[in-house]
């Protein structure tokens, strides 16, 4: 049953669902040690400016590299290959932010 999951198109829903839990993760993470609030990051920080974009996106990208590893632990291979390749298509987007 649990192999049933074993499939690439899960594995790039996974990865695009991980790069936005990484996104907020970070949000979360920036927001506490700022004294602000996770609204004022992403409106102030990330939509209003061009200069950080380019770095948030690969912090939150980040978070799909521990997936991939925990896939590969549990020999999920095409989830795997299905989070690769969200990440090498968000490299294209963090080359045209930087």
């Amino acid at each position: 049953m649990i192999r049933k999951l074993d499939n690439i198109w899960i594995g790039m829903a996974i990865g695009i669902l991980g790069a936005f839990i990484g996104f907020f993760l970070y949000a979360i993470i920036w927001s506490q040690i700022n004294y602000s609030s996770v609204r004022s990051f992403v409106e102030d920080v990330f939509l209003a400016s061009d200069l950080f974009k380019d770095k948030i996106i690969t912090i939150s990208v980040l978070f799909d590299v521990l997936l991939f590893w925990l896939c590969l632990r549990v020999d999920f291979l095409e989830l795997g290959k299905g989070i690769i390749a969200v990440l090498l298509l968000s490299v294209p987007l963090i080359i045209y932010f930087y």
